[in-house]
């Protein structure tokens, strides 16, 4: 089954997303909606993914002494790339409203 909209349907939904949303939130969605940002995170996932092979095969490649010393500064790449990943999932998630709620059991 294949859900359809017409004009005024769809007017009527952007209008009830955009209501009661602060200034902020709706400059943060925009920013984080934003084909460079999108371009950005896209280039990190794959330079993350080249990381983990590099790190792979420097494992096995490399004595153990070699390792200590470019094994740091990977972990610091890789530290810096996952923080950039937690903040746009943060912003992303403020900025598009996602409401959390606790569960008392």
């Amino acid at each position: 089954m294949l859900l359809t909209f017409s004009q005024p349907s769809l007017n009527l939904l952007k209008f009830l997303s955009n209501r009661n949303v602060s200034p902020l939130r709706r400059s943060i969605r925009k920013v984080i909606r934003s084909k460079p940002v999108i371009f950005m995170i896209v280039f990190l996932v794959i330079i993350y993914t080249i990381l983990i092979f590099v790190d792979i095969s420097m494992n096995q490649l490399m004595t153990e002494d070699q390792l200590n010393s470019s094994d740091n500064i990977l972990r610091y790449i890789e530290l810096g790339i996952l923080i950039v990943f937690l903040v746009e999932i943060i912003l992303n998630a403020y900025g598009t409203g996602v409401k959390v709620s606790v569960i008392h059991a």
